[in-house]
């Protein structure tokens, strides 16, 4: 008896306007490093898989979107100076502490 084995998906999003800020803590205030506002986008992913082989389709709609620097470009790079700073420091720290662990 021939019996044929296959296998579809179809997955679809939206999403209305979406803003994001990225901001920098630096007390006592929150600084805004960047905004990013974006208009209604859609995705639709779709796939099928059978023995004569694999088919997968993706659409994408992106609306229109914004962003701002709220700061002298200037600014902005000694932020990013001392966030990269304080990630490399962190790593370095968290490195330390794993080989601490491994040695006992």
């Amino acid at each position: 008896m021939f019996s044929e084995k296959s296998s579809e998906l179809s997955i679809s999003g939206h999403y209305g306007d979406l803003q994001t800020e990225l901001t920098e803590d630096v007390y006592p205030d929150r600084l805004k490093v960047v905004c990013v506002q974006g208009s209604r986008s859609h995705i639709m992913l779709s796939s099928s898989r059978s023995c004569r082989g694999e088919r997968n389709t993706c659409i994408m709609s992106v609306g229109r979107i914004f962003a701002t620097l709220p700061h002298h470009p200037v600014r902005l790079h000694d932020m990013m100076q001392r966030q990269a700073k304080l990630i490399s420091s962190t790593m370095s720290e968290f490195l330390r502490s794993s080989e601490e662990i491994a040695r006992y």
